[in-house]
């Protein structure tokens, strides 16, 4: 992928103002008056889930999960954020084994495995079961106290723009933000791309008779490249009480490969001690997302 510049700036109370950047070279501002189209921070904010979907086009039982995945779509229409992170085949990088690292170690999860805000159930951040969806109502039951908004623009494959986290109660504890560039779809034919489909000979599944491999399968929500470090950038203490909004700037290259119409930023905030995912965002690049 093209090498990612990133410029991530300090944080300042909502007053219209701008200010020089304290740790980088760029600059920050509230938002919130004329000076932002994003608005201030709501009062309450709605709950969205995100899904890191561990899976491969070798895992047989992919297709199924992106089926499940689909179905909590449908079922919470525009709340349900998904992040696939593939391991052993063509769309395996750099953000697959860093996500992996970060959340269950050396040994890979048995695939396909979904983490759903990063909650523990039955004693595990990562579902391995292909039941994760029976605790999606407990999920997005969660009251919200953090939100997300983003804003960016296209200039050739130059993207450009900020990430507006908010919150609405004082929270104890370290929270951080994160960011990652998702293509929608991906396919492919041959090794790699051609998906295993363990389904193909069970009349009640909807990929019966698909075969096995799928090919020219439609990979949904791949993750292309970590828009910040794994573990995210540090939201100060100040910021995280009703009211608090803190915009963070972006800029990165879009690989040539894909389009900007395929192209979307997920952002969330989580909590540095659980890894608990507060609330996620998406937007495609090139259009603004207000808050959750």
């Amino acid at each position: 992928m093209t090498l990612v510049a990133l410029a991530f700036a300090s944080c300042q109370k909502e007053n219209d103002s701008v200010e020089p950047n304290s740790q980088t070279d760029g600059s920050t501002q509230k938002g919130g008056g004329s000076g932002s189209v994003i608005g201030p921070v709501p009062a309450t904010f709605t709950q969205y889930a995100l899904i890191e979907n561990f899976t491969s086009a070798r895992a047989g039982y992919a297709p199924d999960n992106d089926y499940r995945i689909s179905q909590a779509q449908t079922s919470y229409p525009g709340r349900v954020v998904a992040a696939s992170f593939h391991l052993d085949d063509a769309m395996q990088g750099t953000p697959s084994y860093a996500i992996k690292s970060f959340l269950v170690g050396a040994s890979n999860p048995t695939l396909p495995a979904v983490a759903q805000n990063r909650i523990t159930y039955s004693g595990k951040i990562v579902n391995e079961n292909g039941t994760w969806m029976n605790n999606l109502n407990a999920t997005m039951s969660t009251t919200a106290n953090s939100g997300l908004a983003i804003q960016t623009t296209v200039q050739g494959s130059f993207v450009s723009g900020s990430v507006h986290v908010g919150f609405n109660a004082t929270l104890s504890g370290s929270y951080k933000l994160v960011a990652y560039l998702v293509q929608q779809s991906v396919q492919g034919t041959g090794n790699g791309y051609d998906q295993s489909n363990s389904s193909n000979t069970n009349p009640s599944s909807t990929f019966f008779g698909m075969g096995n491999p799928i090919t020219n399968y439609s990979h949904r929500n791949v993750v292309r490249q970590l828009l910040t470090s794994v573990d995210g950038i540090t939201i100060p203490s100040s910021y995280i009480a009703p009211g608090g909004h803190m915009i963070q700037s972006i800029a990165f290259d879009l690989n040539p490969s894909i389009s900007t119409s395929d192209a979307y930023i997920i952002t969330y905030v989580y909590n540095t001690t659980t890894k608990q995912v507060l609330n996620v965002q998406t937007a495609r690049v090139g259009t603004v997302t207000t808050w959750n």
